[in-house]
């Protein structure tokens, strides 16, 4: 008969129980049992017996209740849950194909530099746009205009609705910028002309675009009504009775470096203005640059008064001739500036004003009261070309006594040389002289 486990746990326990219980009685009762037993042969070796009978009973039950209380803390104790099969992975999607890549946009290619015979064929182009007009020049049109004169306009005021005269006063790119397309077609040629041989800069001012190698002045340019205006280094006496229109302005010391003067608004015109600079090139040895880039030089029209809100026409008030002639003429110095000049040169060039608008003043306390002059002539021969000249310097050199404290300077003989000359009082030709020689004037206040 199967006898479940707890039963069977029951059951030993029990007979163990028993046979504890048994053998504690026994114990107990030794003595007795031992004093009834004396003298029978094999009390002892029953004794041993029954001890070990009870032993192996006792470790039988210990054994088997151990195993069934095992077994029933298993059975009572909950079974765990089974763990979840783990489910199926799903099969990858397939990765969708890649979208093939834009292919990139083509850079676009550099523009090819100009070759020579391209810069050739562009000068060449510019040139017979510039050519193909064929009127005469040989009249005189604005033959007296001045380059910096006032230009007078009758315009209506909007407020009161009255004709008034406005008074303007033009620089050389609002000139342009109003021009006729023709016009601006011989300036780009020529000035392309000009600017393709070695060394030679254009700087445009108030008045002209002028064109120089270092210090050497080449040729410049105005703008006269319809007319552009060439002036060129050429001695005009070497080209009298020759094809060429042109009017001799050496009279003018504004235009002592440049004194051919070369009156273009037509294509022949143009063409001579182009064999003239070669000309005066080669005569002072100037070759052709090796590679030049022509460049377009027209402008964009503009009304006055977008060129007014610029800068480049000037409204002039009445009673502001004196003020704005100094100015005008601080503005294009450089136009000026001459390797010599004397005292009546620069006295019929540059009025007081211009002077004035010229000196520099720095206060500085004087080094005495004693005081003496000096000579611009004197100062030329002691000095060189860019020296700073003071009292200091004087005094060194032994142009004037040691114990001097005030210096002033006078206007005499020719200025030769550019300088920077600082004293404490200076005479208005002086000023001039040092002005026009490209050197600086400052005055100890």
């Amino acid at each position: 008969m199967k006898m479940s486990p707890k039963k069977k746990f029951f059951l030993m326990s029990a007979v163990s129980l028993a046979g504890l219980v048994g053998f504690i009685v026994l114990m107990c009762n030794a003595n007795k049992i031992l004093t009834a037993a004396q003298g029978l042969a094999g009390f002892w070796l029953g004794l041993i017996a029954v001890v070990a009978l009870f032993e192996v009973m006792l470790f039988f039950s210990v054994s088997t209740a151990m195993t069934a209380f095992a077994t029933v803390v298993k059975e009572l104790a909950p079974e765990p849950e089974p763990e979840p099969e783990p489910e199926p992975e799903p099969d990858p999607e397939p990765e969708p194909d890649p979208e093939p890549e834009p292919e990139p946009e083509p850079e676009p290619e550099p523009e090819p530099e100009p070759t020579p015979e391209d810069d050739r064929a562009r000068m060449a182009a510019i040139l017979a746009a510039a050519e193909s007009d064929d009127e005469d020049d040989d009249d005189d049109e604005d033959e007296n205009e001045e380059d910096d004169k006032t230009e007078s306009e009758e315009v209506t005021d909007v407020a009161t609705g009255l004709k008034i005269v406005v008074r303007y006063r033009r620089s050389f790119l609002s000139r342009l910028i109003q021009s006729q397309d023709k016009l601006q077609d011989y300036y780009t040629g020529l000035k392309n002309v000009l600017l393709s041989f070695e060394g030679v800069k254009s700087r445009v001012s108030w008045n002209y675009d002028s064109f120089n190698r270092g210090r050497k002045q080449l040729a410049k340019m105005n703008i006269r009504g319809k007319s552009l205006m060439l002036y060129l280094a050429l001695d005009p006496k070497e080209f009298e009775n020759t094809k060429y229109f042109f009017t001799d302005v050496s009279d003018k010391l504004k235009f002592a470096k440049v004194p051919m003067r070369i009156k273009i608004r037509s294509g022949r015109g143009f063409k001579h203005g182009v064999e003239l600079i070669e000309e005066m090139m080669s005569r002072l040895g100037i070759v052709r640059q090796e590679v030049y880039h022509p460049e377009d030089f027209h402008m964009p029209y503009e009304t006055t008064q977008q060129l007014i809100d610029r800068g480049l026409i000037k409204v002039v008030n009445p009673g502001d001739d004196e003020k704005e002639d100094a100015a005008f003429v601080m503005e294009n110095i450089s136009e000026f500036i001459r390797d010599d000049v004397t005292v009546d040169e620069a006295d019929a060039l540059f009025t007081d004003d211009v002077a004035k608008a010229a000196t520099k003043h720095v206060v500085r306390e004087h080094e005495g009261t004693k005081k003496t002059f000096i000579n611009l002539d004197t100062i030329c021969e002691n000095f060189e070309d860019g020296a700073v000249v003071n009292l200091a310097a004087l005094k060194e050199k032994k142009l004037v006594p040691a114990d001097i404290g005030r210096i002033k300077i006078l206007a005499r003989g020719h200025m030769t040389k550019q300088m920077t000359i600082e004293a404490d009082d200076f005479s208005v030709q002086a000023i001039k002289m040092i002005v026009l020689t490209g050197g600086e004037v400052v005055e100890i206040d």
